[in-house]
């Protein structure tokens, strides 16, 4: 398990796992109501669930970009990254070191006093109100500005230091940018809303002054990386108020509100078996399992005089537990884990395809694949393992993706859904025409070049051989 801990540096080397972002299903349209089976379950909106890999890096420090801190190391951990989530302590009792800072109760004598308000950039921001309420002198605004202040500095550095050989050969600004893996498709979109089209390389770039690259690396870093600002710790005192500052602040940006801890009791407790099944982004908390054994009271074990985590629970307890966390669930609705990485997931705009093996019945490529994973399918209505597979596949691309692309990513791995030699590919519209119809339907023949999008997102690609699962009783695509 990953290093927990209120102090700075915490997490050194990257923390890397799974998590579950939802979508809606095509099935809706198609038949009026989700009629899919998905094998990682559906969320408490009825959305299906679909892995995504996320990687909890070392905190940022000021002057990263000069070496501080993890420096240039945890910069370059950012690379494989398609969309950064910024999760800033809302509690306000943490500075930009992640360093406590004094509160209210702790300040005992005029020095420190000066010393919380010099702390405290926004206080002229704030109403009487949230004075009142806000227990925090830390800034979780001020952590946004010089994050993005390292990030561009990072990578305007690194251009600049080499901006000479574009001078002489103006293609050569692809691939500074294309080294933050991205494609040069990108890094022209970041040229023209700097004012600079292809054609206008030769004659703008060799002019070009450091406020010109400061321009284009801002474009750059909003197309490349875009950011979702997270506001941890919900449930503290005064922190809707400090969220509301943050959103005045930063009018433009995505934020969500979170309280992990809350989610990670919840999921603490249904491990153990003290909770009913929590779902997730359930708006309501879980309900006590009432066939758990409780004990009278809760019991600490200890071996040679040092404490362990308890090992029983009290019904009393738990009960209070759930009471703490029902003013959070009132306020955001949750704890807000699964709506940030839902959304986080969103805002790079992927492209969400369901490969078929039938553009009639919708049935999946991997019918047969999921019983060697021993993993069970769902289906939506009666949350009970099924055999018919149907829009069992998803695939998540890149936008612009082509035909070419899903062919190549369902023949390699995880997918490894089809092989052989590519013939056709056919996809299944959705229209208001078709939406009605649920054995009738409009197919519609794909070039292989042809870019696929939410309307081409039902797929069927037939190849001249079959793949090993494939039954010889069972006709393939083909």
């Amino acid at each position: 398990e990953a290093k927990i801990g209120s102090f700075p540096f915490t997490t050194i080397d990257p923390n890397i796992s799974m998590g579950y972002f939802a979508v809606p299903c095509p099935s809706e349209k198609i038949f009026g109501k989700c009629t899919s089976t998905n094998k990682y379950g559906f969320d408490a909106q009825n959305r299906r669930l679909v892995p995504v890999k996320i990687k909890d890096v070392a905190g940022l420090v000021p002057g990263a970009y000069k070496g501080r801190g993890r420096g240039n190391a945890f910069l370059n951990d950012l690379l494989d990254a398609d969309v950064l989530v910024h999760i800033l302590d809302n509690s306000g009792l943490t500075d930009r070191q992640g360093n406590k800072v004094l509160v209210r109760g702790d300040i005992k004598n005029e020095a420190e006093e000066r010393q919380a308000r010099s702390r405290r950039s926004e206080a002229d921001d704030c109403t009487p109100d949230s004075r009142a309420e806000d227990d925090g002198v830390g800034d979780p605004g001020g952590d946004v500005e010089w994050v993005l202040l390292e990030l561009h500095r990072w990578i305007f550095n690194n251009v600049w230091a080499k901006f000479e050989r574009v001078r002489k050969k103006p293609d050569r600004i692809f691939g500074m940018f294309t080294g933050y893996h991205c494609s040069p498709v990108l890094v022209q979109r970041a040229l023209n809303r700097s004012g600079v089209s292809y054609k206008d390389l030769n004659a703008k770039l060799p002019t070009w002054t450091r406020e010109d690259l400061h321009l284009l690396v801002a474009h750059f870093l909003r197309l490349r990386f875009p950011m979702l600002l997270v506001l941890n710790k919900a449930d503290t005192r005064g922190a809707k108020y400090r969220a509301e500052r943050v959103r005045r602040r930063f009018p433009n940006s995505v934020i969500v509100e979170t309280c992990a801890r809350a989610e990670w009791t919840l999921r603490k407790y249904v491990r153990k078996g003290v909770l009913r099944p929590y779902t997730r982004g359930a708006k309501s908390l879980p309900s006590i399992n009432e066939q758990f054994q409780f004990s009278k009271k809760d019991a600490r074990v200890t071996s040679g005089g040092k404490r362990k985590k308890k090992q029983e629970y009290s019904e009393k307890s738990i009960r209070a537990a759930l009471s703490k966390l029902k003013p959070l669930y009132e306020r955001i609705g949750g704890t807000g884990v699964h709506e940030a990485i839902t959304t986080a997931v969103n805002l790079a705009n992927p492209l969400l395809i369901f490969p078929v093996s039938n553009l009639t019945t919708l049935e999946s490529l991997s019918l047969k694949t999921t019983n060697c994973d021993n993993k069970e399918i769902h289906n939506r209505e009666s949350n009970t393992s099924v055999t018919q597979n149907v829009l069992g596949d998803i695939v998540v691309m890149k936008a612009g993706s082509t035909v070419e692309d899903l062919y190549h990513a369902l023949k390699k791995p995880p997918y490894r859904l089809i092989d052989g030699d590519y013939i056709r590919a056919e996809y299944r519209m959705i229209t208001a025409e078709s939406e009605s119809l649920s054995t009738k339907h409009v197919s519609v023949v794909l070039r292989k070049s042809e870019i696929l999008n939410e309307t081409k997102s039902i797929v069927r690609i037939m190849t001249n051989r079959k793949v090993n699962w494939q039954s010889s009783s069972k006709p393939s695509p083909t």
